[in-house]
Parts: C-alpha cells; sequence; structure tokens
C-alpha cells in the first residue's frame, strides 16, 4: 500500500476538541490574504485532525518530493551546492508537520519567509518551487483519499488543504519578488 493505514473512529469529534490558533497577524496585507482565502480555525481543525496521518506518513511524503525533484539536475546541483538531501529532508518534515500544527502566527510566517529568502539566494525557480508544492498537493490528497471516509469532511479537508498550500506559496512567492525588486534598485 501506498501509505500506512491508521483509521480514526470519529473524524468529527477529534474535530470539536481539535486546539488551534489563528492569531491575528501583525501584517495587514497578510490578514487581508486570509481573510481572502477563507482561511479559518475551523480549516485549521481539519488540518489538525489530519496531522497523525501526515505524521505517520511523512518519510513518504518527504521521500517522494525528492525522488521528484531529483528528475530535474539543476535541482539536484543547486540542492548538492547549498546543503544536502538528508539535511533538506529534515527541515521539510518540519515545515510539513508545522503546516498541520493548527497555528498560524507571525512566527509560522516569518519562517516561511525566511525559508523563501534561502530559495531565491540559491536561485530556485519559481517553477520548481510550484512543481514541488503541487507534488505535495497530490501527495496530502492521497491521505485524504484513504483516510477520510465521510464524503462532507473529506471535501472540507481538501478545501482547507488547498487554502494552507496557497497561502505558503502566496507568502514565499512574494518574498520572491520582494528580493527581486530589492536587486533592481
Amino acid at each position: 500500500m501506498f501509505f500506512k493505514k491508521r483509521d480514526i473512529e470519529s473524524h468529527g469529534d477529534l474535530l470539536l476538541h481539535a486546539d488551534v490558533m489563528l492569531a491575528y497577524v501583525s501584517d495587514e496585507e497578510l490578514r487581508t490574504q486570509i481573510q481572502m482565502l477563507g482561511l479559518t480555525e475551523e480549516d485549521l481543525k481539519y488540518l489538525k485532525v489530519m496531522k497523525p496521518y501526515v505524521d505517520g506518513n511523512i518519510e513518504y511524503i518527504v521521500d517522494n518530493f525528492y525522488k521528484k525533484l531529483g528528475v530535474e539536475s539543476s535541482l539536484v546541483e543547486i540542492i548538492n551546492k547549498h546543503s544536502s538531501v538528508d539535511r533538506l529532508k529534515g527541515t521539510l518534515k518540519t515545515h510539513i508537520c508545522e503546516m498541520f500544527s493548527g497555528i498560524i502566527d507571525d512566527a509560522y510566517f516569518e519562517k516561511r519567509k525566511r525559508i523563501a529568502r534561502i530559495h531565491v539566494r540559491i536561485g530556485l525557480k519559481t517553477k520548481w518551487y510550484m512543481t514541488a508544492f503541487s507534488n505535495l498537493l497530490i501527495d496530502f490528497t492521497h491521505l485524504v483519499k484513504v483516510h477520510i471516509k465521510n464524503e462532507e469532511q473529506r471535501f472540507h479537508t481538501l478545501e482547507a488543504l488547498s487554502k494552507i498550500l496557497n497561502l505558503e506559496q502566496q507568502v514565499v512567492l512574494e518574498e520572491y519578488e520582494a528580493v527581486v525588486e530589492r536587486k533592481e534598485e
């Protein structure tokens, strides 16, 4: 089987008790982005309920992520020049698990901005970043399909996944733009 199966009997009960925090971030634009996406604490609850499934399959998700990146030789060169696959796998595991932690605050965004600046500095092209996130969405979607049997809960979980991945992409791509603008000045 593709993913380790870990069924939870009552997904709805877990939602009721999921402890989450969508803090009002200090950046007004980020607050607006969150509002426009419609990202809510309810969405964070759906993501947090998915966390045990993600944690239980994190090795597969991360290995698959880097396996697909390995298809592009320029990405392998960037990785080998600036880090190592093993080191980056650890970073990605942490990054993914934070997406499902149920906590979105200033620290969450600052970490993403820092990662974006590193991506720009090492020359990672936006198309490869976007492709990598698309691959994550596919893996997360498979997890939802395997573990969430209730159609309505499955839909809400996929909706929450779409929102959090979109927000992640917005933050990183905005930072790409900021770095490029600073270089042009």
